[in-house]
């Protein structure tokens, strides 16, 4: 009889071993007892041999609701990976990777597109740093007109919204804007993806785990703002995620913006395409930058700015003030 490990959702590190009435594939949705009731876990892997321990028994897989994998090889290996990276189990990964809905409603989902074979082109990327968002834009919609399928990610959702407004329109017909909340905007986002019917994503940073086939151009806009961190634990960061996919998959990486990051700054082929005139500069004294514009004040004042500006104008008129 074949035997799975499945990942269930939540703080668990470990996957738990049943035995299955059937083989299974790996990414595959399963219902499984789970103490006194079931949950809905994802298959890790599949073995024909037992556990080396037999000293307690297993218990059984009670159903397969779907046709397939949801999750395809690549994006297994990715929520396994940034369990270990981000120091939350592959349990905590799997609520951050998929929506909600799939981890609690047992209705099947629809069929899903065959894996495609894995990408033969190798890791490449490319640095683009203007500070002119519209030129930016602009050469990052060139690049994306020469791949198949790619991801563009944002720190802000309006900021996608913008650029995914004045996508051309060989581009717009293919993909899809990524919903910045969850719910069934995002369900049906993910499954049009997983599906096949799309084959381009912009979006915020929880777009990066949009299940899109490997060998594309992966975008990430910005890249130096802390808005790719996830605010709550666990604290996933867009960027990384993205450059893991990018070398696993073979993508084209493109790392934009209008400052690089520090790591990236470090780098010798960073070279900044354009500099403030000088004139536009200016020095501030940060202990001398909120000193009071009034002679003979300094410190910081407990009074009201009314208060203050009614004095200010006795004194201009040359009356006396207490």
């Amino acid at each position: 009889m074949p035997f799975c490990d499945v990942l269930l959702p939540g703080p668990w590190w470990n996957s738990l071993t049943y035995e299955a009435p059937v083989p299974a594939e790996p990414g595959a949705r399963v219902i499984v007892p789970v103490g006194r009731g079931v949950r809905i876990g994802v298959v890790e892997s599949a073995r024909e041999t037992p556990p080396d321990d037999r000293s307690f028994s297993l218990r059984s897989i009670r159903e397969f609701p779907d046709e397939g994998a949801l999750l395809p090889p690549d994006m297994l290996d990715l929520l396994l990976w940034g369990g270990r990276t981000f120091l939350c189990g592959a349990g905590v990964m799997l609520t951050v990777v998929l929506p909600p809905q799939f981890l609690a409603d047992r209705a099947p989902l629809p069929p899903f597109s065959q894996p495609v074979a894995p990408s033969q082109r190798e890791y490449e990327e490319t640095f683009l740093y203007d500070c002119d968002d519209e030129a930016r834009w602009g050469q990052l919609r060139g690049i994306l007109e020469r791949r198949s399928s790619f991801i563009a990610l944002f720190p802000e959702q309006a900021l996608a919204k913008a650029f995914w407004k004045d996508l051309p329109a060989s581009l717009k017909e293919k993909s899809i804007l990524w919903p910045s909340t969850g719910g069934k905007k995002l369900r049906d986002a993910w499954l049009s993806v997983r599906q096949g019917t799309v084959a381009g994503v912009v979006g915020g940073p929880g777009a990066v785990f949009a299940p899109l086939p490997e060998g594309g151009t992966i975008v990430v806009d910005e890249e130096s703002s802390r808005a790719h961190s996830a605010y709550k634990w666990p604290h996933v960061h867009s960027r990384t995620i993205a450059g893991r996919r990018a070398r696993v998959g073979g993508a084209h990486l493109v790392l934009s913006g209008r400052l690089p990051s520090s790591r990236i700054a470090l780098r010798d082929d960073v070279v900044s395409r354009d500099r403030p005139a000088r004139n536009d500069i200016r020095f501030v004294d940060i202990r001398k930058g909120f000193a009071s514009e009034s002679l003979g004040i300094s410190g910081s004042l407990s009074l009201s700015k009314a208060l203050f500006d009614e004095t200010r104008a006795c004194m201009d008129a040359k009356r006396v003030s207490l």
